[in-house]
């Protein structure tokens, strides 16, 4: 049911319907992100970020949704060096992070 209503939501192009088919439940992070790029690549930064913050608030360790919350112009300073300790947890490897 969860699949149809998102698939259904994206052939309507309606921005909103995908959004509250991407949150239900069951949760789904590659569903959320999905939905993310769907409305990053059609312009719409506003959702596109919206969806991000709830894929770090529903999956804490997915990288991809902190770095586009990092990266976005609207994230404060304060939360950008709060994003970036978490990525130095989740990724302690990454040189670009040192």
């Amino acid at each position: 049911k969860v699949n149809y209503d998102f698939r259904s939501a994206m052939s309507k192009g309606d921005a909103q319907a995908i959004y509250k088919a991407a949150l239900e439940y069951p949760k789904d992070t590659s569903r959320m992100i999905y939905a993310a790029q769907i409305f990053y690549h059609n312009n719409l930064p506003d959702l596109a970020l919206k969806m991000n913050q709830e894929v770090t608030k529903f999956n804490p360790r997915n990288i991809a949704a902190w770095v586009y919350v990092y990266n976005e112009k609207s994230t404060s300073v304060a939360k950008k060096a709060s994003i970036l300790k978490t990525l130095k947890v989740l990724d302690p490897l990454n040189p670009e992070l040192k």
